[in-house]
């Protein structure tokens, strides 16, 4: 299941250590097209559906995910988190010193090209990357520490299959500056229950990793991890 709630801790030195959750997102099923829904293309007949991988969201389920969204969101607010929005594309370099060459997200599944101006630009594949970009570019060294939340659609190329799209929608939550330890870890798993708890879902289990590629791993095995990363440098 493509996650939809992460949550890190990372120091803002160079060094971002985050923990994520996961929370699903993308409830209703792939893209099907419907009588009545289906586009013609004057010139020739030919079906319109969206790309592969992606899907529309219509009108019930747009209440559904308002009301994820909302409580999430109320419950972020509510415990002092401000939300950050960043870009939905990056320079290519953020993703590449954020997330790391070695992951499958940047050899396999970044959506990358090369703008007008010649310039390499990425969809944004996750959104810590991006966040830790805006606090340097920010200058926001000055108010640790920060508790920051997000929201937004990511892209990563790959097989699409059930829950797992290659447009996504995920929430996060930052904390840039606090102290990575078994009380901050505690706090905000708590923090995830009660999202869980507002929407009507159950806890997930729970899985701690120390690479990448565990990690990877452990989001194959089973729908919901929590994952703890390693440091990366940005």
């Amino acid at each position: 299941m493509r996650p939809m709630f992460a949550h890190h801790l990372w120091h803002p030195v160079g060094v971002v250590t985050p923990v994520r959750a996961c929370l699903p997102c993308e409830l209703a099923r792939p893209h099907e097209p419907q009588d009545g829904h289906e586009a013609l293309d004057e010139a020739d007949g030919t079906l319109l559906v969206p790309p592969r991988g992606t899907r529309d969201v219509l009108p019930a389920e747009s209440r559904v995910r308002a009301l994820i969204e909302g409580a999430a969101g109320a419950l972020m607010a509510a415990n002092g988190f401000g939300r950050i929005t960043t870009p939905t594309f990056e320079e290519t370099e953020v993703f590449v010193r954020g997330v790391g060459t070695a992951t499958d997200i940047v050899r396999k599944e970044m959506y990358t090209f090369d703008d007008r101006g010649g310039e390499s630009i990425t969809l944004r594949p996750e959104g810590t990357a991006g966040v830790a970009r805006a606090f340097i570019s920010g200058g926001l060294a000055q108010n640790l520490p920060l508790k920051l939340f997000y929201r937004g659609p990511m892209f990563r190329y790959e097989r699409p299959q059930k829950g797992r799209q290659r447009q996504f929608h995920q929430i996060g939550v930052e904390l840039i500056g606090a102290k990575l330890d078994a009380i901050n870890i505690g706090e905000n798993r708590l923090l995830f229950k009660k999202a869980m708890d507002e929407i009507g879902l159950e806890m997930p289990k729970a899985r701690f990793c120390h690479t990448m590629a565990e990690a990877q791993a452990a989001a194959e095995e089973i729908d919901f991890p929590i994952i703890l990363r390693p440091a990366f440098t940005m």
